[in-house]
């Protein structure tokens, strides 16, 4: 794709967009980060993220491509141990769901 010229960071551009267009804070959860493709380009956005995943071993290499950014080890599963009040995930959950299904 990139050498085709084309964005390879879909998912950012779609964050992006949704929290300019809704004036949501830029503070993101990665969740299931993975090697922290997503992450690493939001923070170069000028987001706030931490990326969180239950696979070490993804963890470490989005440790070592990004060791600035906070990385977390969590199962959504279970309940993950972020700061109180660190995302507001109620906030304008039913308008970013019914974007998220009109973009996709």
């Amino acid at each position: 794709m990139a050498a085709q010229g084309e964005s390879v960071h879909g998912e950012a551009d779609c964050v992006e967009a949704l929290v300019h267009e809704h004036g949501l804070r830029r503070r993101v959860l990665d969740a299931g980060c993975g090697t922290g493709r997503v992450a690493i380009e939001l923070a170069a956005r000028g987001f706030d993220v931490v990326g969180l995943d239950a696979d070490d071993a993804m963890l470490s290499t989005a440790r070592a491509k990004a060791p600035t950014l906070q990385w977390q080890h969590g199962d959504l599963a279970r309940p993950v141990p972020l700061e109180q009040g660190a995302f507001r995930s109620e906030e304008h959950t039913s308008e970013l769901q019914s974007q998220f299904r009109i973009s996709y």
